[in-house]
């Protein structure tokens, strides 16, 4: 009988002349391992790895398995409005697996720009707003005119005979 993967094999030998026999093992010859060709098993999220090494046996499914180290290296830098890639980098005992996975652009930091009132004499803006990352102004501000004064006017000295009277004028606003 030949040994297996993991079962010993006998051989019997039997004496010629008078026929006696006896039987000795021959130890299992243990899995043949594909060492060469080792297959990587990745999570979903690439955060983990394993090395898969199937036995080369006729008819075993028994297989090794270990977790790889893994490395992640930024290859192109996601930013407001483009993708990104990131390398990750699978190491075994028997080789590597390397993937490249896209990395989702970020989206934009909108920061409001407040609005300035106006007063009578100097200009105002509109709200609006920019990304505090790339600085890309979102919704620009729009100048808003000054009001200019409203005036009210009070006579503060009534004319009289010789005089001339007086009349103050008041800006509502200011």
């Amino acid at each position: 009988k030949e040994p297996g993967a993991e079962e010993e094999g006998e051989t019997t030998y039997t004496c010629r002349r008078c026929g006696d026999s006896y039987t000795e093992p021959i130890p299992a010859k243990g899995h043949q391992y594909d060492t060469k060709n080792p297959i990587y098993e990745w999570a979903k999220d690439y955060s983990s790895c394993t090395e898969v090494i199937h036995c080369m046996d006729e008819g075993c499914e028994k297989n090794l398995t270990e977790a790889c180290t893994i490395t992640v290296k930024e290859t192109k830098k996601a930013t407001c409005t483009e993708d990104g890639e990131e390398e990750y980098t699978a190491e075994g005992s028997y080789g590597t697996d390397t993937k490249t996975v896209p990395v989702k652009a970020k989206g934009h930091r909108k920061v409001v720009d407040k609005a300035i009132t106006p007063t009578c004499t100097e200009e105002g803006l509109t709200e609006g707003s920019h990304c505090s990352v790339c600085k890309e102004i979102l919704k620009e501000q729009e100048t808003v005119e000054a009001l200019g004064h409203d005036y009210v006017s009070e006579v503060t000295k009534e004319p009289g005979a010789e005089e001339e009277g007086e009349t103050t004028y008041t800006c509502r606003r200011c």
